[in-house]
């Protein structure tokens, strides 16, 4: 199909372009412009924006369902865009065959992106202002661009059940020098029998769910369907803090900078609810990390985007365990001497872009996502309503958030305070510890039907009324309190472990893993910190 190259606009003259187009979207066919170097980011964006606008009229007039992963043929063929728009990328290294895409998802959402990838597996990262794309060469971290061909690769899994060690995900360095990386979207399943996760990437937002796979939840924000979503590289520090170690990295107060980086020591003693805000005051925060305010979307991490990252790593390693990261300083991104040996002094340890630090990495090298297993717990924005007064205390701003921020967790019955007034003991089932196991497990089997999350979905006990613990500490309690999977702590939650954390701690050992869990007070406490997640929405 033909495509037009159109001389290029003034940046005046494109935004009066954009006015025009908004105003007669309806009613004229759209032209796509083709700029320079210097504009090609102006291009895309205006591109995508119109592309939008049309696609949605046409589902709309034309009654058309999701999910389909390109309709920009049936556009052209209906009127609403004349012929296929240029990527302005176009002609660039690695981008001779990138196009646009418009998918619609099974709720007839539209998502336009560009076709990507350097074998076209995934979607493209969505970058933002103050996002720098990032690589390493000869264990040199070094800025590049997003058409670089070697800035990335996500290999399409091919079920062969060996360890990919050749991926490379997408990073970018903010303006402080934060790091992110790009989980696309993809819809899994799990064969938890075999200890096996498949993935497919989506196209768009035109999610496969052939042959029994699940959409991942992860990628659904409110009312907004993602093509994928930044994950902080490594657990969070401060500013402040983060080098001398002092005030245990940061301390319980929301008045410090969040920052993403390798090699200083972790922020921890912070309740729960601090986390929530240090976490979404990122976006605010325009000057430190050179985004823009309004096309990002900054929070603490939720579990369905803990089992993103999780779900993606194990697709790509099965079965092969990131190694823990066993400093007992709490410093990000070291390596130790094993795959589970933890509690390591700082100087039997080695920086993340060593051999063995690139270990502790989901990917193998210096591509990944760090601290995952190791270092500190992470509190995760998800709690049990069960009425217990640490709830109100301790996580209040969880309580009010939207929806789109925290994930709730059905409690039992018989974990349950009827009053609801956050009482001490309350409920006569909080009074005795026998009761500890009992309602952990109950409270389990209430979340059997949770998707995405790296919870119930990786349990598998051969008695199912027997799923978890509830306290490392309590042995008389403790029950079948880790996973088969890889050993992880499964510790559940009741009374006054309303609140999830993930991962495990250098002192963890082997039950530190991707798929621990454990559930706690929402305290502030030396050994738990958090990892913050960064949404792109370029078009609103």
């Amino acid at each position: 199909m033909q495509v037009r190259n159109i001389k290029g606009f003034t940046l005046l003259e494109l935004i009066a372009v954009l006015v025009i187009m908004a105003g007669l979207a309806m009613i004229a066919i759209p032209i796509f412009i083709n700029k320079g170097d210097e504009t090609r980011s102006i291009a895309n964006n205006m591109n995508k924006a119109i592309l939008q606008a049309q696609a949605e009229s046409y589902i709309s007039e034309q009654g058309i369902s999701g999910p389909r992963v390109d309709i920009i043929p049936d556009m052209i063929e209906n009127g609403y865009v004349k012929e296929l728009p240029e990527n302005p990328y176009k002609g660039e290294l690695y981008f001779d065959t990138k196009n646009y895409i418009v998918s619609v998802d099974s709720n007839g959402k539209v998502k336009v992106a560009i076709s990507s990838g350097d074998n076209g597996v995934c979607n493209k990262p969505e970058l933002t202002e103050g996002m720098t794309p990032i690589k390493w060469v000869t264990g040199v971290t070094t800025t590049t661009t997003e058409v670089d061909g070697a800035w990335y690769n996500y290999e399409e899994d091919l079920d062969d059940g060996l360890y990919a060690t050749n991926e490379r995900w997408a990073n970018v360095q903010m303006k402080d020098g934060s790091m992110f990386v790009w989980i696309p979207r993809y819809t899994y399943k799990i064969d938890i029998i075999n200890k096996i996760i498949d993935i497919k990437y989506t196209k768009g937002v035109a999610d496969d769910t052939t042959g029994d796979y699940i959409i991942h939840p992860a990628f659904t924000f409110g009312g907004d369907e993602l093509t994928g979503i930044w994950v902080a590289k490594f657990e969070a520090s401060s500013v402040e803090d983060g080098v001398s170690g002092l005030n245990n990295g940061g301390g319980d107060v929301t008045t410090k900078t969040v920052a993403i980086r390798p090699d200083v020591h972790s922020w921890r003693s912070i309740e729960a609810e601090k986390v929530f805000d240090v976490c979404r005051t990122m976006e605010t925060n325009e000057g430190i990390y050179g985004w823009k305010q309004k096309l990002i979307d900054t929070h603490m991490m939720k579990n369905s985007e803990w089992g993103a990252v999780v779900y993606l790593t194990e697709a790509i390693r099965d079965g092969n365990e990131i190694w823990i990261n066993p400093d007992n300083t709490y410093v990000t991104g070291r390596g130790g001497t094993g795959v589970t040996t933890g509690d390591l002094a700082h100087a039997s340890t080695t920086d993340w872009l060593s051999t063995n630090g690139q270990k502790t990495s989901t990917t193998g090298n210096e591509y990944g996502v760090y601290d995952l297993i190791g270092g500190v717990w992470e509190y995760t924005a998800a709690y049990i309503p069960n009425g217990y007064r640490y709830l109100d205390l301790y996580g209040r701003k969880l309580l009010d958030a939207e929806s789109k921020y925290v994930k709730i967790y059905t409690a039992h019955t018989d974990d349950i305070d009827t009053d609801n007034d956050y009482s001490v003991n309350a409920n006569p089932n909080w009074v005795n510890k026998d009761n500890a196991q009992m309602i952990s497990n109950k409270n389990f089997m209430m979340w059997q039907n949770i998707k995405g999350d790296g919870i119930f979905e990786v349990l598998y006990k051969t008695d199912t009324n027997s799923v978890a613990g509830w306290d490392s500490a309590e042995v008389a309690w403790n029950g079948n309190q880790t996973s088969d999977w890889y050993n992880d702590y499964t510790l559940g939650g009741w009374y006054y472990y309303p609140f999830f954390q993930r991962g495990g701690d250098y002192i963890d050992g082997s039950n530190a893993g991707i798929f621990a869990i454990s559930c706690f007070l929402g305290t502030p406490l030396n050994y738990v910190g958090f990892r913050p997640m960064c949404l792109v929405s370029i078009i609103d």
